[in-house]
């Protein structure tokens, strides 16, 4: 195989939903046991499903077919989000990780609000600035951004055509 490998996310509270949307069913099936299956079938086993307590593993496992290998991984603290089971899948097997990264103004002025303590800080504290990610675009990284970047070992890719067709800006790198 080519190695790339699943992580299903399913330690959420629900709270936008209001209800366990990895058992919601659609056509007669948990949403849960519709994406493992697909994932399987396009040869993805073993399939790592992150949740937050023991208890899920039972819930959702019993909706999944048995016979698809599935990989349970504990939120090392429950409901902590989807970055922290992403950080935990990477450190265990050491894949690396891509996202999106303050590619707009508007993602930058969001992230100054939410995080006014700095958003690359927030994500370093959660593990994820380290040398297995790569932050795509990066155009409105700042310098202490850049600077927390290159010592982690951290990773920009830059796609200055795409950024100047949406009138992203120039990535600072």
């Amino acid at each position: 195989g080519d190695g790339m490998r699943a992580l299903l996310l399913a330690g959420g509270r629900s709270s936008r939903m209001g209800r366990d949307k990895a058992l919601l069913e659609v056509n007669g099936e948990a949403c849960i046991a519709r994406v493992a299956m697909a994932l399987a079938e396009a040869g993805r086993e073993p399939i790592r499903i992150a949740v937050a307590e023991p208890e899920d593993i039972e819930r959702y496992g019993a909706v999944i077919d048995s016979t698809i290998q599935i990989e349970w991984v504990l939120d090392a603290e429950p409901h902590s989000g989807p970055i922290e089971a992403m950080v935990e899948a990477s450190a265990a097997d050491g894949r690396r990780l891509t996202s999106h990264l303050l590619e707009t103004q508007t993602q930058r002025q969001w992230a100054n609000a939410m995080y006014p303590d700095g958003f690359l800080d927030h994500l370093d504290r959660l593990g994820l600035i380290n040398d297995r990610f790569c932050g795509a675009h990066g155009v409105w990284l700042n310098e202490a951004d850049i600077d927390l970047m290159a010592e982690r070992g951290a990773m920009v890719s830059v796609n200055t055509s795409s950024n100047l067709r949406l009138r992203s800006g120039i990535a600072p790198v």
